[in-house]
């Protein structure tokens, strides 16, 4: 993962990600992703918790309907607060064959709490780097930072660098598998405070 300058975490800022794996990407994968996500996240000062929200036999739900998670994971093993909650999907094929997106959209980011990930163009993205499939889990946390990303700072948070940066050529995706695509110290302090702002809206309901 490279280097990276921890900020110390502030009180509550954690996230916790429930993952509709619809696309059944291997859990060995899947594990090595969140990992790659939870680093870039953890390098904001936020922490990160995930889990296994898919039930079986459960088609893509269009609408957010949260379940009861099947399982935890936290990547540091601390056992954080869970902070406030967000929703990710990740796709196969069939969504993209009903879906009338761009050929070359990765992935989406819907209201403030749902984003979505299609996994067979993450395939196509890290098969692009140097023709070495084990990219993909890595590939995958990236594009799941930078969809999350969306979903604290905004749609149009798009930035010329970093894992913000709408422009994923090759360049971009060697150096983000050394670690280096991070969020800018700005977006970062965004994030934070992004967290806080809800985990105190829940604490107060």
């Amino acid at each position: 993962m490279g280097n990276r300058t921890l900020p110390a975490e502030e009180p509550n800022a954690a996230v916790s990600v429930c993952v509709y794996n619809y696309a059944k990407v291997p859990q060995r994968f899947l594990d090595s992703a969140e990992r790659e996500a939870s680093g870039i996240f953890t390098a904001a000062g936020i922490h990160t918790v995930w889990a296994d929200c898919l039930a079986p036999g459960v088609g893509v739900q269009l609408v957010s309907i949260p379940p009861q998670p099947a399982r935890w994971t936290e990547p540091d093993g601390q056992g954080a607060a869970r902070g406030i909650t967000l929703e990710l999907r990740i796709l196969g094929p069939s969504a993209i064959r009903r879906g009338r997106f761009s050929e070359n959209m990765v992935g989406f980011a819907t209201g403030s709490d749902l984003a979505s990930i299609y996994y067979e163009r993450v395939e196509e993205l890290a098969w692009g780097v140097d023709k070495d499939e084990t990219h993909s889990p890595l590939v995958l946390g990236d594009i799941m930072a930078h969809e999350l990303g969306h979903l604290l700072l905004g749609t149009n948070s798009h930035s010329p660098s970093g894992i913000m940066c709408a422009n994923w050529n090759r360049e971009f995706l060697r150096q983000a598998l050394m670690g280096h695509q991070l969020f800018s110290p700005k977006q970062s302090a965004m994030i934070r405070a992004e967290v806080l702002r809800r985990r105190r809206e829940a604490v107060q309901r």
